[in-house]
C-alpha cells in the first residue's frame, strides 16, 4: 500500500457479517474499490465515489446495480463497510480488495456526462493520461481501456475490454491529450447524450511542483 500513490491492495478473510468494517489501509477516503472473492466463482464488484448504495461488475456490460454492498454508506479514511453479501464478504473464504483516490498530477478518478457528438465531451485530468479506463454508469457498455503504450498517438489509441476476451477495437474513440482526453465519437461506450460516465487515468509523466502544480505535456 502507499499513501504517496493513492493505491492500496489488501486481503482479508470475509466473515459473513452484514454491516462489516474492512479496514483498508489507504490513508485517505477511497473514490475506488475493486474486490474479488478468490475461492469460488464470482464477479468482480466495483464502488464508485459517485454513488454508495449501487455497484458495477468489472467483468460484465451492466450498469449501476442497486444493492447494499457497501452498506449505502461512504468509505471511510480507515474502513469501509460491506454487507453478507458472498461477493464482496463471503465467510470463511478470502477477498482482494483493491483501493484508488486521485493524486495531483499521477491519477484521477472521475465521471463526466457525454454529449453524443463527434467533437466529445473534454474531461480535465491534470496530466497527459498513460492509462484510462471508462464506464458508463447508466446503461449496459463495455469497460474500455485506452494506453499510450501500444500506437499511441491521435487519433489511434485502441481499447481493449476488461469484460471481453475480445482482441483490441480500433475505433477513433478518444484522443489523448497534455492535460486529459477528448471523446472523438458518440459511441454509446464513452460519450452518449444521455451517458453518464465514471473513469480512472494514470499519468505518463507524473511530475508534480512544490506548490502542487502538476506539470502537463508541452
Amino acid at each position: 500500500m502507499s499513501s504517496t500513490a493513492g493505491i492500496s491492495i489488501i486481503k482479508f478473510t470475509g466473515d459473513g457479517v452484514d454491516g462489516a468494517k474492512i479496514a483498508h489501509g489507504l490513508g485517505a477516503v477511497p473514490e475506488l474499490i475493486i474486490s474479488k472473492r478468490l475461492e469460488n466463482s464470482n464477479y468482480w464488484a466495483v464502488y464508485h465515489k459517485k454513488e454508495n448504495n449501487y455497484y458495477l461488475v468489472l467483468n460484465t456490460t451492466a450498469g449501476f446495480s442497486n444493492a447494499p454492498l457497501w452498506k449505502d454508506t461512504y468509505p471511510t479514511s480507515v474502513y469501509y463497510q460491506v454487507d453478507s453479501s458472498t461477493s464482496v464478504n463471503p465467510s470463511g473464504e478470502t477477498v482482494v480488495a483493491y483501493f484508488f483516490r486521485s493524486i495531483t498530477g499521477f491519477s484521477k478518478v472521475g465521471d463526466y456526462n457525454g454529449n453524443g457528438n463527434a467533437d466529445g465531451t473534454f474531461v480535465y485530468t491534470g496530466f497527459k493520461p498513460a492509462f484510462i479506463m471508462i464506464k458508463r454508469t447508466d446503461s449496459a457498455a463495455s469497460w474500455v481501456m485506452f494506453d499510450s503504450k501500444r500506437l499511441g498517438y491521435n487519433i489511434a489509441n485502441y481499447q481493449l475490454y476488461s469484460n471481453s476476451t475480445s482482441a483490441e477495437g480500433n475505433n477513433a474513440f478518444i484522443d489523448i491529450n497534455s492535460n486529459g482526453f477528448k471523446c472523438r465519437t458518440n459511441h454509446a461506450d464513452v460519450n452518449n447524450s444521455s451517458g453518464t460516465y465514471i473513469y480512472m487515468a494514470f499519468a505518463e509523466s507524473p511530475i508534480v511542483s512544490s506548490n502542487s502544480i502538476p506539470g502537463v505535456a508541452r
